[in-house]
């Protein structure tokens, strides 16, 4: 776990502390809100996302998974902050971010107990965003390190992470 937490600060600092300044650009980011998907580990989930000024943004989303033993359904929220690498491709961002998420578990029988269904994580964000300049579409892709609080999966785990794709419903203005 010590190994994990040293490598989820290695690429936290490679985000925020870019040795090259010249590749972040100056600007309004290409969209204001958009919706969608995220895929990955663990969920298929629900997506909105919305700028709250420049570089600020917010997103909220929800998900669910099956597997044999249990299913999972989250609700999850998180502030991103956004620099944009225009100079290096064009609707390009990188980001980084923390949240905090909710999960809900239901086991069949002979599982964790009836106290491990319920677990609040503290998630962290590391990943990048596209905008496609000619169309209302963007993709993501981040790593999401998460520390479980309580219950089932308990601990710190840096396996979670997804892709995305959004429809941009409202454009910056």
């Amino acid at each position: 776990m010590k190994s994990d937490f040293i490598l989820y600060l290695f690429f936290l600092n490679f985000i925020f502390f870019i040795p090259n300044n010249q590749l972040i650009a100056q600007g309004e980011p290409d969209y204001t809100t958009a919706i969608g998907g995220r895929f990955g580990s663990p969920y298929f989930s629900v997506s909105y996302k919305t700028f709250l000024r420049d570089r600020h943004a917010l997103e909220i989303y929800g998900g669910f998974q099956g597997f044999e033993t249990h299913n999972t359904k989250s609700l999850s929220g998180a502030y991103q902050y956004h620099l944009p690498l225009n100079k290096l491709i064009k609707g390009l961002k990188c980001y980084g971010g923390a949240g905090l998420s909710t999960y809900f578990w239901s086991f069949d029988s002979n599982f964790p107990s009836e106290e491990d269904s319920f677990t609040v994580g503290l998630n962290s964000y590391v990943g990048l965003d596209f905008k496609i300049p000619s169309a209302p579409l963007t993709f993501t892709g981040d790593w999401t390190p998460t520390l479980f609080m309580n219950g089932y999966n308990r601990g710190f785990d840096i396996n979670y992470w997804s892709v995305g794709l959004r429809y941009v419903i409202k454009k910056y203005q």
